[in-house]
């Protein structure tokens, strides 16, 4: 991936860039019924960079090294199946397997103006699994118009995510420490080595309710939409999605007997708090010629992750400048308190929000047993991101996607 060299006040950019199989299916019919077998794949997502910054305006430091590497996935796997009821109304179902996996590796090297140093790197990993049910109907009230509906609801069976986070540094307190979270271990929350908090001495081993899950939101979306056959050569479409939100709280108590501590964390796990969403599309087909097709549309993609507010984020440097760490601790001499807020959970905090609005162009060409079509589809948007926990600032995001599709009939 990119490497970049940023002075004091140039922008901190990820570059993510893939080459992979979006669509792989097959149709038979049979009378009055098609059947069906399709791969699908949603979600591809890679970036591998260095970022290194000098004299930052948004930390006091002299040098900021940002090393990233991500991997996100997703894969539908499954059988379809449609029948037609009347000559103008007909019904579908598809049952999908899901495969979703991600991977992250981040390594951050703070050069403090007096000489000190800190680094900190994490590895996060998830595998889950899931199925997916699909239901559509078609109605055709006239020979010119079509309308359609679709319901899906996204349900989670298993799955497995590892977190390691470690972190070093050089200054006075010459501090140190480890933590392991692993959704695997049905007995240990996790394990950390010598926390970050001033008040806790030697390593901690926490007994409790594993901090992650591999889980996915289940969410449900309902799309309605319809196109109108204007003549023989123009097709003019529309869609309204509708995405349900999703929230996940855990029981997320954990203790360590050796050293008479309770560790609290904030039940709620923010990779999985979705908000819902409506969003459009609107497009049109046109025949240039009887093979020749071209082919438009816009759409929306409202960002789902909560909104992000400057002064969430104010409240958790405040809180870690009088903590002196991510959390709070308390003790009566016989019993040692650790809370650890939503600020800090270590479940993964989504780091942006922002809507975005996209276009898409594309040509096709077609014969009786023969379909080819190349789509270009762009979309960008701007809201506020945040970068190691830090106030947030102005996101940008640009995507440029291209298509190539084509269809044998036999």
């Amino acid at each position: 991936g990119p490497s970049q060299y940023l002075g004091n006040t140039q922008n901190y950019v990820q570059v993510s860039k893939t080459f992979n199989p979006g669509f792989i299916g097959v149709v038979k019919s049979l009378d009055k019924y098609k059947v069906g077998f399709s791969i699908l794949n949603p979600i591809s997502e890679s970036l591998d960079q260095l970022n290194i910054s000098y004299n930052p305006a948004y930390v006091p430091v002299s040098e900021i090294r940002i090393r990233n590497s991500q991997e996100r996935g997703r894969f539908l796997v499954g059988p379809s199946f449609a029948r037609t009821i009347t000559q103008r109304l007909s019904f579908g179902v598809s049952l999908f397997g899901i495969g979703d996996n991600a991977r992250n590796t981040t390594y951050i090297y703070l050069s403090e103006k007096n000489g000190n140093y800190s680094q900190d790197s994490t590895e996060y990993r998830r595998t889950s699994y899931g199925l997916m049910p699909v239901l559509g109907l078609q109605y055709m009230p006239t020979d010119k118009l079509s309308l359609g509906l679709s319901i899906r609801h996204t349900f989670f069976t298993e799955g497995t995510e590892r977190l390691i986070t470690m972190s070093s540094s050089n200054s006075t307190t010459n501090s140190s420490g480890f933590n392991i979270l692993d959704s695997s271990n049905d007995r240990f929350a996790s394990i950390e080595g010598t926390p970050t908090n001033r008040n806790i001495k030697g390593g901690l081993g926490l007994i409790g309710n594993p901090q992650l899950t591999g889980r996915i939101p289940e969410i449900s979306e309902l799309r309605v939409g319809g196109a109108f056959f204007a003549n023989k050569r123009l097709i003019i479409s529309s869609d309204i999605i509708y995405t349900s939100g999703y929230e996940k709280k855990l029981n997320l108590a954990s203790y360590d007997i050796n050293q008479r501590l309770v560790k609290l964390y904030g039940a709620e796990v923010e990779r999985l708090n979705l908000e819902a969403t409506w969003n459009y599309a609107i497009g049109f087909e046109f025949y240039l010629t009887e093979n020749i097709a071209l082919r438009m549309g816009h759409f929306s993609n409202y960002s789902n992750t909560p909104e992000i507010k400057k002064g969430r984020y104010l409240e958790r440097l405040i809180a870690q400048n009088a903590s002196g760490g991510d959390t709070l601790y308390a003790s009566n001499g016989n019993l040692q308190l650790l809370i650890q807020s939503p600020l800090f959970s270590t479940t993964g905090e989504r780091n942006d929000h922002i809507d975005l609005f996209g276009y898409s162009i594309g040509l096709s060409y077609e014969t009786s047993r023969n379909t080819i079509s190349f789509t270009i589809v762009n979309q960008t948007g701007r809201g506020l991101g945040t970068l190691g926990g830090l106030v947030p600032s102005n996101a940008e995001y640009n995507n440029l996607t291209g298509y190539l599709g084509s269809t044998i009939r036999y």
